[in-house]
This record gives C-alpha cells, structure tokens and sequence, in this order.
C-alpha cells in the first residue's frame, strides 16, 4: 500500500470515529489493528488533520555521535601524547589521558577515538 492509500485510510477511520462509529465497526472496515487505531486517533487529537501524515523515520540524532566538544579533547588529547618525549603514543595512551587528565566520561572506545582522528584528518586509512 502507498502512502497516498495509507492516508486515505486514516482519514476514512478519523472521519468515522468523529460521526460516533464503535473502534469494531472501524476496523472491520478499514481492516487494521486497534493499536493502529488508537494512533492514529491520537495523532489527530495533537496535531488534526496534518497529524494524519507520516512522519519521517529518520532518527533525530546519532546515538553514537560525540559532541563537538569531545571531539576537541579527543584531537587535544593526541597532539599532547605525541608532544610526550617518552611513553606510549597510541590509541590507547590517547584513551587514557581522556580518562585521567581530561577527565572525559564516559570515555570513548578505541575505534571511535580513530574514527575522529580520521575525521580530522590527523590519521590516514593505510593501503595495503
């Protein structure tokens, strides 16, 4: 079903259940689900009519994406590790002085300290 029929059929569900139709009666005719229903029902109460189109499935942020901020630290945190005339200069150093001197929690894993240094352009993708 396109979005066009799917929208018709909100519309034929909202318009019964305004002239007093049962929840039954409603979903023997448009042949959906009460919870399915019960949406949309509330999206009109919100939003009326418009609340009857589909909303974007886009999420409205990353779940793994750092702050711009963090993302500073993370760069500030390698140029002082490899300032450093002795000791570990890796990924792994530049995850430990996050923790310990930026105090950064919680702290980001070693693929993704190496994701953002790549994304500044401080690290390159070898070839083999």
């Amino acid at each position: 079903m396109d979005e066009k029929q799917e929208w018709q059929q909100r519309k034929t569900a909202i318009r019964l259940w305004l002239k007093g139709k049962s929840s039954a009666r409603i979903l023997a005719i448009v042949s959906h689900r009460r919870a399915w229903l019960s949406k949309w029902k509330e999206r009109y109460r919100q939003h009326g009519w418009k609340g009857l189109r589909s909303e974007s499935r886009k999420p409205r942020r990353s779940a793994h994406a750092y702050l711009p901020a963090a993302r500073r630290l993370i760069e500030r945190a390698y140029r002082r590790v490899q300032k450093r005339r002795w000791g570990l200069r890796g990924l792994s150093a530049i995850r430990r002085e996050l923790r310990v001197t930026y105090r950064l929690r919680p702290t980001p894993s070693v693929s993704t300290i190496r994701r953002v240094l790549r994304a500044a352009g401080v690290f390159k993708r070898r070839r083999p």
